[in-house]
């Protein structure tokens, strides 16, 4: 993770750990360029968010930021030299994780302490910060009928539903015309059904078309959707057409849904970040204060070798197994 000392930014780069031989530049830096904090002349234009070499690097030898390796150098790479794909590649190497090697338990704030919002409470403990009516179709062949449905529901028509900040329409190119098993609709199965159960969707109309091959029975079994108050089932050919003002009123009709209404505020914060040591710095500002109050943190990796920090300072508490 980054260093105390790191984090006071003086000079052009940033060194993000003190075991890295690469900083990283904060704006472009100029051919022969001194870096304060390394004693280092930069030989090369290093554009801003690139790295640069502080120390000699020599062919084959791994290059470390955050403290990890992050790829290896194929030529000797002198003090000062601009890294990139030109440089340096990636390969394959046994990475020693060390989990939990730098965890220091943490006393959380007293529960009325923590810091809460005004969320949507799901029955399942998830919590949304929208509430959508989702229409969802399990084929292309209902794309059509899922929009017009949704379509229906304008500003004006959801002023007598205050909680319920909009119908939304999910359809797809696909459903037909594939095989009934096999990673192909599972991979199907497990979208719609992640639509269908997002926490920002307080109940789905499944809309088929009734001969698919993404069958709505096969669909609900798959992924153990049970049809409900929230959660209702719409069949084409056993509906006729659907052009009839209440069958487009369906998702809002009085007695289709059960109204929805905001719950209480539940300790939980959400943090996103999209660049490499930004969102770095990012989660080491702010995951202490947000822990602190009970967040649950959900960390998306896209750096290489960035998930061996965080592992070492998280406690490890065995394999989650499905």
């Amino acid at each position: 993770m980054l260093d105390l000392q790191d984090k006071h930014v003086n000079g052009p780069a940033i060194r993000l750990n003190s075991g890295d031989n690469v900083a990283v530049a904060l704006r472009e830096i100029a051919s022969g360029t001194a870096l304060p904090q390394s004693n280092i002349i930069t030989r090369d234009i290093v554009p801003a968010g690139y790295k640069v070499a502080i120390e000699d690097i020599g062919q084959g030898d791994p290059i470390l930021k955050y403290g990890v390796t992050i790829g290896f150098a194929t030529t000797d790479l002198l003090a000062g030299t601009m890294l990139h794909s030109h440089n340096v590649e990636f390969r394959e190497f046994d990475r020693d994780y060390r989990y939990s090697e730098d965890y220091q338990p943490l006393e959380l704030l007293p529960p009325a302490e923590r810091a809460t919002f005004q969320g949507y409470l799901r029955d399942d403990g998830r919590v949304g910060t929208r509430n959508f009516i989702a229409i969802v179709s399990t084929v292309n062949c209902s794309a059509t009928v899922v929009h017009a449905i949704a379509d229906h529901f304008t500003k004006e028509r959801l002023t007598n539903y205050p909680n319920v900040d909009g119908v939304a329409a999910f359809s797809h190119h696909t459903g037909c015309g594939m095989e009934m098993t096999g990673e192909p609709m599972n991979l199907l199965h497990r979208t719609l059904a992640g639509y269908i159960q997002h926490p920002n969707v307080a109940a789905s109309l499944v809309v088929g078309l009734g001969c698919e091959r993404c069958q709505v029975g096969g669909l609900f079994a798959a992924q153990r959707l049970v049809p409900g108050e929230r959660l209702r089932t719409l069949i084409m050919q056993e509906n006729g057409a659907l052009d009839k003002p209440s069958l487009r009123a369906l998702p809002l009709s009085k007695n289709y849904w059960k109204p929805l209404t905001s719950a209480n505020g539940k300790p939980f914060q959400r943090v996103t970040s999209w660049s490499g040591y930004s969102a770095v710095a990012l989660m080491d500002s702010l995951q202490l204060p947000l822990i602190l109050h009970w967040a649950r943190l959900l960390i998306f990796f896209h750096v290489t070798g960035a998930l061996a920090f965080f592992q070492r300072r998280q406690k490890f508490t065995g394999w989650n197994t499905p």
